[in-house]
């Protein structure tokens, strides 16, 4: 998880640390149009999490990555 202020930190995030995050939050995809420019720059999957419908699925993409069995 990569939290970004804006679509150009991603990557530059990227390209700094040579990293591609399995998905980007923060302010950068507070938006429909941040959430666009993300996914249309950085080829990442951009998740606004203060939209509580994508809970669960951050839920999900973080107990794979970090192999946590659900409750």
């Amino acid at each position: 998880m990569l939290c970004a202020s804006d679509p150009y930190a991603v990557i530059g995030v990227m390209k700094a640390y040579g990293a591609e995050p399995d998905f980007v939050t923060g302010p950068a995809s507070n938006t429909q149009a941040g959430l666009r420019l993300v996914e249309q720059l950085a080829d990442v999957q951009a998740l606004n999490i203060l939209d509580r419908s994508v809970h669960p699925r951050i839920d999900a993409l973080l107990r794979d990555r970090l192999e946590v069995a659900p409750p």
